[in-house]
């Protein structure tokens, strides 16, 4: 999500924490975060959260993870790409 204040970030990462008990990933965009939920009606306890802190929010996706990001969650590794055979 993109909150519509940047300086609201710290106090939405606390929002966001106390309703999920999740992990609030920092984006690289300062009005930018990230968090994993579940189920789908926890990102919208996620955003009533937000709007009754009075955080607004610019935008919301929610999306499916990556076969990369369910390997590394599932593994703690992350995928190479595989060596290219040399033909002699």
């Amino acid at each position: 999500m993109r909150l519509l204040d940047a300086a609201q970030r710290v106090r939405a990462v606390e929002a966001l924490r106390r309703v999920l008990d999740a992990d609030v990933h920092l984006e690289t965009d300062a009005a930018a975060l990230s968090v994993a939920v579940e189920a789908p009606d926890h990102a919208a306890e996620a955003l009533v959260a937000l709007a009754q802190a009075g955080i607004p929010v610019a935008q919301f996706a929610l999306g499916q993870p990556s076969l990369d990001e369910v390997f590394l969650a599932l593994t703690g590794n992350v995928t190479e790409p595989a060596d290219e055979e040399v033909a002699a």
